[in-house]
């Protein structure tokens, strides 16, 4: 009626909420609204304008139902509200499926906060869409430098090897904000859904890069130091000798 108090339900009603018609009938319509949902922008409102909006509705055995529920002002000719209908199309699976996904989403956004790689996506045009705390971390870049940036512009990536459909790694040099230099190993594959976007994760490996250049230098010294070198394991068994060792005792090294 004009106030809002249910004069009529369709036998639909009453299957999707399971209350009778005896029970709702007489009720104010927003007594069958879970309460968060009567306040605010979506709050129904009995006027002379159509409302539309989403509601969680409550069922006779407290469970609940989202409806998409559209409010039509039945209007006379003095241009007064004699009744309103209500209609409501259930659109419970729906919102359980958005659930599920944002619930999943941040699962997924709490897991990436936490890891120590950084982790980039991409647009189809290789603008970074998404950076997570390592890849600024990593990178020494706030997110304002990161998140709207062309990804060749953050890593040392060369674009046709980012169109690769079954992605790829690798290893570079990137210059960092205080002008040192950081060596990233990085590998990227294609968002699934055919987007277009890629995701990338790298990590940063200076300190294993520095290691592998010293040992290799320190390698090297040997090969070709004036001095016999010979090492040996635990055991006392020789596993390597350099060529003066060789040159100084006639010994080959095989």
């Amino acid at each position: 009626d004009p106030l809002g108090f249910v004069t009529a339900v369709n036998d639909l009603f009453c299957m999707t909420s399971g209350w009778t018609r005896a029970k709702v009938v007489g009720q104010r319509f927003d007594h069958f609204i879970a309460p968060d949902s009567r306040v605010g922008e979506q709050s129904p409102m009995l006027t002379q304008q159509v409302w539309r909006g989403e509601l969680e509705c409550l069922a006779f055995d407290h469970s609940r139902y989202w409806v998409q529920r559209i409010i039509v002002p039945i209007l006379s000719g003095e241009q007064r509200i004699e009744k309103f209908i209500c209609l409501d199309i259930d659109i419970t699976l729906q919102k359980r499926a958005e659930q599920t996904l944002q619930e999943q989403k941040e699962r997924a956004e709490v897991t990436l906060h936490s890891i120590a790689d950084g982790v980039l996506s991409t647009d189809a045009r290789g603008m970074v869409i998404y950076a997570n705390a390592a890849a600024e971390r990593v990178l020494h870049k706030p997110m304002r430098e990161i998140l709207g940036w062309p990804l060749t512009r953050i890593l040392p990536l060369d674009g046709q090897l980012l169109s690769l459909p079954q992605g790829g790694r690798g290893r570079g040099e990137v210059a960092l904000k205080d002008g040192s230099l950081a060596v990233l190993e990085w590998s990227f594959s294609p968002l699934r859904g055919g987007e277009g976007g890629r995701v990338l994760a790298f990590r940063d490996v200076s300190r294993e890069h520095r290691l592998q250049v010293q040992l290799r230098r320190l390698s090297e010294a040997v090969e070709h130091a004036a001095s016999g070198v010979l090492i040996t394991n635990r055991e006392g068994t020789i596993e390597y000798v350099n060529p003066k060792f060789t040159e100084m005792t006639g010994y080959s090294a095989i």
